[in-house]
């Protein structure tokens, strides 16, 4: 039985970690990205799902504070939560 809490907490962890790698790719790279590329010179026309990561960059480069600072709270929670579980 010892076990189970063990992996429950590895993949907590790791899914953690990936949003904080998600959160930091898109309030920190993606507006920088889109910065140095003019995609309206080209005439490209980009599809849905880029579309949708470009507005998701513009709007988490306008509120890069507040969203770094909940994606924080969120990952001190939910380890504190898992500690205390166990």
């Amino acid at each position: 039985m010892k076990k189970r809490p063990t992996a429950i907490v590895y993949t907590v962890n790791i899914l953690l970690l990936a949003v904080v790698v998600c959160t930091v790719l898109v309030v920190l790279v993606l507006p920088n990205f889109v910065q140095n590329f003019n995609f309206a010179e080209v005439h490209a026309t980009l599809p849905l799902s880029t579309r949708i990561m470009l507005a998701i960059g513009s709007f988490a480069s306008v509120r890069r504070i507040q969203i770094l600072v909940t994606v924080f709270a969120i990952v001190v929670g939910v380890t504190t939560l898992v500690r205390v579980r166990r």
